[in-house]
């Protein structure tokens, strides 16, 4: 939860957030709804991922010139 106190300023204009374990209730809780809105209120466009590694799912939040990593 610590990262959505430093968003946006911690930001550039390129930007990628990668988060491990996303399984976990407070992972999924942080992504659906934590950063999802602060990204939004401050009109940050952005584009998701999911990504399955072994027993555990990591999530990946780029901004949109980086949509290309979401895919991959």
């Amino acid at each position: 939860m610590d990262i959505i106190d430093i968003i946006p300023n911690c930001l550039e204009d390129d930007f990628v957030i990668l988060l491990d374990d996303c399984e976990r209730i407070g992972e999924k809780n942080t992504i659906l709804i934590s950063l999802s809105d602060k990204l939004k209120k401050h009109h940050i466009e952005y584009s998701v991922g999911y990504r399955y590694y072994g027993r555990t799912n990591v999530y990946i939040c780029t901004s949109k010139n980086l949509d290309f990593l979401c895919h991959i």
